[in-house]
């Protein structure tokens, strides 16, 4: 390889390398709020009581769970029997986040966590129940 070529390749690798470390607060800019909230994490488990950090995972925590409840609140009154599946996954997402928070102690007093245990529960519940249902439908019929 000559000299060009390396060059080429370096230039290369330094950009994708610059992509994938886009911070927390470009995530939370960009409304990517889950993944703000991991970044916001990892870097304070690098740089513990940085502020900017802190600031990011209090907003974009926030705003995480606005948008999951949100879609839950949609789905739940829509008449598809289905729709606790979707439901399952949004309480779940909430839970990572919140999982990933509770690892470091101290960070859980940087957000009013919000604990969605019960109603996962819940709409696992439903979501067994629906299929249930629909399998018992498909029985009746006659369908394998």
């Amino acid at each position: 390889m000559n000299y060009h070529e390396k060059k080429y390749i370096l230039i290369a690798l330094s950009c994708l390398l610059l992509a994938a470390c886009s911070s927390g607060k470009k995530r939370l800019e960009q409304g990517d709020y889950d993944t703000a909230v991991y970044k916001a994490v990892k870097r304070l488990q690098q740089k513990p009581q940085k502020k900017k950090a802190e600031l990011v995972l209090r907003e974009a925590y926030t705003h995480a769970v606005n948008e999951h409840m949100e879609v839950i609140a949609y789905l739940d009154n829509t008449t598809n029997p289905f729709k606790y599946d979707k439901m399952v996954h949004e309480y779940e997402q909430v839970d990572y986040l919140n999982r990933a928070i509770r690892r470091y102690p101290y960070y859980t007093e940087l957000v009013n966590l919000v604990d969605v245990k019960q109603e996962l529960a819940q709409v696992r519940g439903e979501a067994a129940i629906a299929h249930l249902e629909a399998g018992n439908e498909l029985l009746a019929q006659g369908a394998k």
